[in-house]
């Protein structure tokens, strides 16, 4: 039967014990690029839905609910 440290240093020369902790780094770094990523296309359409919601919002006040008798002009 081998040594304890003799088991552990055949694991690592086969490369069993060296990648114990990199799945889970690697999964989270994957994540953040991700998210970031997401994040950064959203702020990209800011102005483009700010300035439709806006457009729209202008319309429904000024002529939609005005001529459907929702509100008084």
């Amino acid at each position: 039967m081998p040594e304890p440290i003799e088991a552990i240093l055949s694991l690592a020369s086969q490369g069993a014990a060296v990648r114990s902790g990199q799945s889970t780094v690697e999964y989270l770094l994957t994540m953040s690029v991700v998210s970031i990523a997401i994040v950064a296309i959203m702020l990209s359409f800011d102005a483009v839905f700010t300035d439709s919601v806006q457009d729209l919002s202008g319309s429904m006040a000024d002529e939609t609910l005005t001529n459907q008798g929702v509100q008084s002009p």
